[in-house]
Parts: structure tokens; sequence; C-alpha cells
């Protein structure tokens, strides 16, 4: 068994495996994943908010530009072969690739990403675009020519890069978008390293080498196939060796466990914050959680430290932090951190006062029900005792991931547990969901809040480092005093790969949606 537990292990790991990390890559073999998310709820990348759906479509698509997968979060040119942007940040100038072809065998030029990233901005009618508030800067999307797009903002927005590196943008066919109804809805096909071959729902999804694929020699594998599997059965088939590896996330006890069991077989990767943030949300359509001190007592009421602490063995979401990653460039200081309503040490004090906010606001015998995701029924078990402990009865109601999330999306529920995922540490990317619901359907709250749209603007177009850094603890600030979101706790995420997998770079990612094309993936044989 190889165990790394530092960035020095890992190093000396690297080192001491030699000839194995320097061999040149192999072609063949297929990889095998388990992905404990459920099936896709759509084929459509700019519709859907699951990476159950992009562990399935990444494979099969390209983006314009792209993170780096062994140098993250630096961004690179995925069809984009070069970029330009204008002193005054207003003007992007990307040139496309020649020779990218999609699956079809038709080339994919400036209008097939112009129609597509259009389409995540200024959706058609009918059509769902899950991140249209993050394009809210984007003035126009223009092919001037068949390899160049010209993207125009109206006003700067320091997260443009990393909005259009977003791996949910997938580049489309513009022929099929206006010939095929079931496209891309119903049907895969883009110009990634895989072609879509088969998909069993309830049980696979198959994708096989794309000889066309614009980077010479890759991908590797013959095929890669993902299984949808419950924890369990996933672990069970790790454990006897009978997958490459387990995504998104896995409890620090399943990891050991498999380590033990499979021992050289396998190597195991130390936990890492990734870009998860789980939260509670309230429902403002329904009383009482229109009332604000309603919701600030529920924060109150948790004991972050002492959930983080008894969820880590058991729970991927276990992290403790606030509102920036815990790590991060963003993140605010332990001490700053306590001063924020649900952060102070003093549980007591903190349960005294939400007790009393329950109280002025006539509901001391609060009783409401949680709607979970059932795979996170430990940490609603942990949060129902919490609540508990302010007087509040709450019943848990689980649901696997369809459901939970048709339920969501209607808006039928009173509490519910929902994951701020994105794919970079940028604020932009990480409050978009949460702007006002008038103006972005994304926010399942229903609640508008201008101070917070203002904050978030602000932030957008500031150039300062250290002037947009102070504008995001702002927006934490008002996220707090609202509380139409509490805060939980951060998907820490150890991971355990095959041994002869070489070229998954996720394990080392901070973000869960990073390197999930398996371009670079390949199999000693």
């Amino acid at each position: 068994m190889r165990i790394l537990t530092t960035v020095a292990g890992i190093t000396a790991a690297l080192l001491a495996a030699g000839s194995a990390t320097a061999q040149e890559p192999q072609h063949g073999g297929q990889l095998v994943v388990g992905v404990v998310q459920g099936d896709p709820d759509t084929f459509d990348c700019h519709a859907t908010r699951s990476i159950g759906s992009l562990y399935r479509l990444a494979p099969h698509y390209s983006t314009l530009l792209r993170y780096s997968s062994v140098n993250y979060p630096a961004i690179e040119g995925d069809v984009a072969d070069s970029w330009e942007v204008s002193a005054d940040g207003l003007v992007y100038t990307f040139h496309i690739r020649p020779g990218v072809v999609f699956h079809d065998g038709s080339s994919l030029d400036a209008h097939d990403v112009e129609a597509s990233l259009n389409r995540v901005r200024n959706p058609p009618a009918g059509v769902v675009s899950a991140r249209q508030a993050q394009f809210s800067a984007v003035a126009s999307i223009e092919a001037t020519d068949d390899q160049t797009v010209v993207v125009q903002l109206s006003h700067p927005d320091s997260a443009m890069l990393d909005i259009l590196a977003g791996p949910f943008n997938c580049i489309y066919s513009a022929e099929l978008l206006e010939s095929d109804a079931d496209y891309p809805a119903r049907r895969v096909m883009g110009s990634g390293p895989f072609v879509f071959s088969d998909y069993q729902a309830g049980a696979s999804w198959t994708g096989t080498r794309f000889d066309g694929y614009y980077d010479p020699g890759k991908p590797y594998l013959d095929s890669v196939q993902l299984l949808n599997m419950a924890m369990p059965a996933a672990v069970n088939a790790m454990a006897a060796g009978q997958i490459g590896t387990i995504v998104p996330s896995l409890s620090q006890a399943d990891v050991d466990r498999i380590a033990q069991m499979q021992g050289d077989n396998v190597v195991a990767y130390p936990a890492i914050d990734t870009t998860v943030f789980f939260n509670a949300i309230m429902n403002t359509q329904r009383a009482p959680f229109d009332d604000v001190r309603v919701r600030r007592a529920l924060n109150l009421a948790i004991d972050r430290r002492a959930g983080a602490a008894a969820l880590s063995r058991t729970t991927s979401a276990s992290g403790y932090g606030g509102w920036m990653r815990p790590g991060s460039e963003w993140e605010r200081p332990q001490a700053e951190l306590e001063q924020l309503p649900g952060f102070n040490p003093d549980i007591e004090a903190a349960r005294a006062e939400a007790r009393a906010l329950l109280a002025e606001a006539g509901q001391e015998n609060l009783s409401f029900t949680y709607l979970n995701w059932n795979r996170y029924t430990p940490m609603g078990v942990f949060l129902i005792d919490q609540w508990r402990q302010i007087g509040v009865t709450v019943t848990q109601e689980t649901l696997d991931v369809g459901e939970f999330f048709g339920r969501q999306n209607r808006g039928d529920f009173d509490v519910t547990l929902i994951a701020i995922a994105e794919y970079s540490d940028d604020p932009t990317l990480r409050f978009s969901s949460m702007l006002s619901h008038s103006q972005n359907p994304r926010n399942l709250t229903f609640a508008d809040d201008p101070a917070f749209d203002a904050l978030f603007q602000a932030q957008a177009i500031e150039t300062d480092p250290a002037a947009r850094r102070d504008l995001a603890l702002q927006i934490e600030n008002e996220i707090m005093d609202q509380a139409l979101y509490i805060p939980l706790f951060w998907s820490v995420r150890p991971m355990v790969v095959r041994a002869d997998v070489h070229g998954f770079e996720v394990p080392n990612i901070a973000s869960n949606y990073v390197g999930l094309d398996f371009g670079s993936v390949w199999l000693s044989q």
C-alpha cells in the first residue's frame, strides 16, 4: 500500500517510483470508474447542476478554455489556441485551433463556439441555462471569421477567463442545435477524447477512443466506463480490485479499508478541502422562513467544530470553515471568522441567542421537514440534533438524487441541503448562484437581497486584488446577516486509485470538476 500523507511524501513517492512514473504512456485498455452520484439528470451540459452528469459528459466534449489538470488553477486553451484581452478589459479575442473536428466528422469552428456560449448566455425559449447569471457582464459573443471569436463585455469582469473555462460550457455543433431537437438533451455528440458509445440507465455509461481528437496521440485508453454505484457497492468493488477509482469522494474510513485490503495495488491520497461547500437553505415562500429571526436562530444553533469532528470519519461533508475555501487565497482568518454569527466558539451563548430570537418571532415550538439527499443522511442526523437543542423539532426526508433535485427545483421543501459546487475559488463563481431570485432562478431560497447583489457586482468589476478580497468578505458578512443560506461543511476528499492508473490528476486538484475527460489517463499493461 502506498499512502501519500504530505507534499514531501507525495514528491518522495513519485521520485521513488522513478521508472514507473517516467515511462512513456501506453495505449490500450479500459478504465472502469465507480460513480456514486446517481444517473445523469440530462445530457445537456448547459442545463445540468449535477456533477454526476458532468462525469459522463466531460469525456465527450471540449470547452473554449479549461483549467490545467497538472497546474490547477492555471487556465489553458482547449479549442482556443490563443487569446488576447484588451487593455480596458472589455474585449476578449479567441483564436480557435485549426483542425478540430466533432465526432461525426464535421469541423468545429468559431461559429460553433459562438452558438454554444450564446446558448448559455441567452438561452432560447424552453432551454435551461444553469449558469446564465455568470455571463451577466457579456454584451455579445460573435464569430468574426471561422477561426476567431470575440467576447464583448459591458463592464470589466475579473472572473471572465474563469467563467469561460467552466467545464459545463460544452461546445456543441451549431448545425445540430438547429437541426436536431434531441440535441444535446438526449443525444451526445462533441469533440472530446471519447465518443459516446452506450448508456444503460442505472448501470453504466461507456465512451470509446476518438481517433480524430485534436491532441495527437490522445486519448491513450481504448475506452472508459463509468458505473452507477451505491457507495457500499463501490467500496466493495474497489477493495476487490474490480474498478480503478471512485468519484467524487469517499470517507476516510472507506479509503483506509480499501488501502488495507489492496496493499501496493493502490495509491491512497491525503484528504484535501475541495471547492464544494454544503449549506442548508430555507424556502422563503413558506412561513416562518420569510422571517430573518427564524433563519438566524437556525444558523446560531449549529456547533460546526463539533460537527466537523464527528462527521470526518463517516462522510466527506466534514470540512470546517467559512464561505471561502480553507487554504485558499480568499479565506477569512480564524479570529475574524469567529466573530461571524454561527462561528462563535461559545456555542451555549449562541444557542441562548437563538432561543431568544425564536421567542421574539413567536416560534418557540417550531417544527419543519428537512429535505435531504440520501447520500448525506449522517449530516442530516447531526443537524436535527443541533436544532433540537434550541427547541426545534425536525423530521428528515431523504430521497435519491433524481427525486431530490426534482423536489428542490419545484420549490417543494421547507429547508433543504444544497452544495455550492463550483470549479474555482473565485468569488464571482462562488457567489453567482446566490444572486437575487428575480434575476437568477438558481437561487432556491426564492428571495431577493439587493445589498448582496450590489456587493457582488462591485467585486466582479474590481480589478485590485486586495480591494476585491475585502468586498468578498463584505459579501460573506451580508450572507450571514440575512441567513438565507446556513453554512455547513466543506467537502473533504481523500481518494484511492489503483496503482496501474496513470495520468489521473483529480486527487491532487481542489476542484472535483477538473480533469474529468480522461484524455491523459493511461494504464500499465
